[in-house]
């Protein structure tokens, strides 16, 4: 058959996962009361975002030239500690990537963690409870494109052992479940696709990055 539209079907899964985000975030930002209190300790984390978000001159809604500017809404605004949790979130991210690499330091990335956690604390518990689910479902949505990527790129081309893939299966979210298994799918109609072209043997095909138990786990 034909190969999967990959693309596609994560496109349609990261709107999806972007819509049902920006439901749940509403419904957070109306809950949120006029101040949120945070832990004292973040308040040199704020004063270096505030500064980062003056020089980026970043507005509330980057649609509307109108809009206040980020730097200028106050420490205990829903809108700028939110805002600042998501810039955190990419940071520690980004630092996570480095230290797998050899360039970033750990601690780097346990610092960020414990500045993203206590965010998300204080603004989980303003809005009560209905922060960390909107941020689950946007975290999903980013996520999505990794794990299509991981079901194409490292689950099946590459050798890794059906121990670790399990690991990560019984970690992942349903969402990055559904991506890896795209990606699975279209690693799989392109392999199929080379046996028919005479390129690989059919047992090539199954044996390929250990794909049947992998397709076992998913």
């Amino acid at each position: 058959g034909p190969r999967p539209d990959a693309a596609g079907e994560v496109d349609r899964l990261q709107r999806a996962l972007r819509d049902r985000a920006a439901r749940q975030f509403g419904a957070a930002r109306q809950a949120a009361p006029g101040s949120v209190p945070t832990d004292p300790t973040l308040q040199p984390v704020l004063d270096a975002q505030r500064k980062q978000l003056k020089r980026e001159r970043t507005r509330v809604d980057p649609t509307d030239p109108t809009s206040p500017m980020m730097a200028d809404l106050p420490d205990d605004s829903y809108d700028f500690l939110s805002h600042v949790q998501k810039r955190i979130t990419d940071e520690r991210r980004s630092a996570e990537r480095g230290a797998n690499q050899g360039f970033r330091r750990a601690s780097e990335v346990n610092a960020l963690r414990s500045d993203e956690n206590l965010l998300v604390d204080a603004l989980d518990d303003a809005t009560g409870g209905l922060y960390r689910p909107a941020r689950q479902a946007y975290r999903d949505g980013k996520a999505a494109q990794e794990a299509i990527d991981y079901g194409f790129d490292k689950a099946l081309s590459s050798r890794e052992e059906i121990s670790f893939f399990r690991k990560w299966w019984k970690e992942a979210t349903p969402e990055e479940r559904d991506a890896a298994r795209i990606g699975m799918r279209a690693r799989l109609g392109e392999l199929a696709g080379n046996v028919r072209r005479g390129r690989g043997a059919a047992r090539d095909v199954m044996s390929e990055g250990d794909l049947q138990g992998k397709m076992r786990v998913a």
